[in-house]
């Protein structure tokens, strides 16, 4: 077991190296760049955050909407970020300023009918050519944004219920996971389209579904405080993970595929080692909250994890 002065750790081989500390600042949610050396956060007064992991600096960036959801091109150079409004790519290379027009590549509004988001944006990814975005709308509509020409194509359409709906790309982009609530959650091909599974079996509404390295496994966070792990190879459940004692908003395998940690609403991180799905950490937060989330660097073990209620961000290292 570990102490600091917030936190202790039910388990061995979890310790806190670092910690990002703000002063107005509310965390709602972070990504790490593709070359792990940057973590973006994004939080709703209409800014974004970069925190350098080997200057220990903070960059704000600022945009003229709040922001709900990050999501970096592959080659770190571009910024999608969705708002209340539609979403927006920024040019990471240019100095950020409300006033520099050269900072946002395209933007699409949600309220011009011209450009066919007809919706909120609820879920996106960049596919491989860091010129396409993949969008799921509040409508159910799975859409392809070409950045630079500002063509949306329609590839795909849930039927049959409001938020929450989810979005996951698996890690060579070439398949779409996609879920309206407690509806099977769908397994797509991007290159044809074509609906290729239909995980079902959930009791409550999935609020966050993402893939493990190797594309074997799709982890589905619920709101009956349920993680359920389910094997796209032989297209069956796995196991439910259900130690959670509220409603399940994020969950995240680990980039070496060893681990999988969930957040929920009872303010616990729970941490499973994915080999045999024994859990093998909790980490509680008694200051205010967890916010932000969970999020792992894509090559060493360490865990981003939101803390107080978003005004600190703690990095974890594990050894599992």
């Amino acid at each position: 077991m570990s102490n600091n002065s917030y936190t202790t750790v039910f388990a061995s081989g979890f310790e806190i190296i670092d910690e990002i500390q703000f002063q107005k600042t509310r965390v709602d949610g972070m990504e790490w760049s593709p070359d792990g050396t940057i973590l973006a956060m994004y939080e709703k007064w209409e800014s974004y955050l970069f925190w350098n992991i080997d200057q220990k600096s903070i960059d704000y960036r600022f945009i003229n909407a709040a922001p709900n959801g990050i999501s970096w091109s592959s080659d770190c150079t571009m910024m999608a970020i969705s708002t209340i409004d539609g979403i927006q790519i920024h040019d990471l290379s240019q100095e950020s300023s409300p006033r520099n027009p050269e900072l946002i590549v395209n933007q699409l509004n949600r309220w011009d009918e011209s450009h066919g988001l007809h919706g909120k944006v609820e879920g996106m990814a960049w596919l491989l050519d860091n010129k396409s975005v993949l969008i799921l709308n509040s409508g159910g509509r799975l859409l392809m944004w070409d950045i630079y020409s500002g063509e949306v194509q329609q590839i795909h359409v849930l039927n049959g219920g409001h938020t929450p709906l989810n979005l996951a790309l698996s890690p060579t982009k070439s398949l779409a996971a996609l879920n309206i609530r407690s509806m099977p959650i769908q397994i797509i091909d991007l290159e044809t389209n074509i609906v290729l599974s239909q995980l079902d079996g959930h009791f409550g509404p999935i609020s966050y579904l993402d893939w493990s390295s190797d594309e074997r496994y799709l982890a589905a966070g619920s709101w009956d405080n349920s993680v359920y792990i389910w094997d796209l190879v032989d297209e069956c459940l796995v196991t439910r993970l259900d130690e959670a004692h509220d409603r399940v908003f994020c969950v995240r395998f680990s980039n070496d595929g060893k681990v999988l940690a969930a957040v929920s609403e009872d303010n616990v991180i729970r941490v499973w080692r994915c080999h045999d799905w024994e859990q093998v950490a909790q980490v509680p937060e008694f200051t205010g909250g967890l916010r932000g989330g969970v999020a792992f660097h894509p090559f060493n073990p360490i865990m981003a994890a939101g803390s107080d209620g978003g005004a600190k961000i703690r990095l974890w290292k594990y050894r599992h």
